[in-house]
């Protein structure tokens, strides 16, 4: 089973989502958080990131 993260910065919100591929290749979405960041963007990135990948999994990152 393998895990990733996936986070995209738009203009209002920030997203965080978990998913995890099973053996059989099979993707699942685990999670999803969805912040606003009020025009402060590395705010929310640098208080919710680390809790919510808190094992360090692999990242990717999108926006605008």
């Amino acid at each position: 089973m393998k895990e990733a993260v996936g986070v995209c910065i738009g203009a209002s919100t920030i997203s965080f989502v978990k998913v995890t591929r099973s053996n059989d290749g099979t993707i699942a979405i685990d999670s999803v958080s969805r912040i606003p960041h009020n025009g402060s963007p590395k705010s929310v990135l640098s208080t919710h990131f680390p809790s919510f990948n808190r094992n360090a999994l692999s990242t990717v990152v999108t926006g605008r």
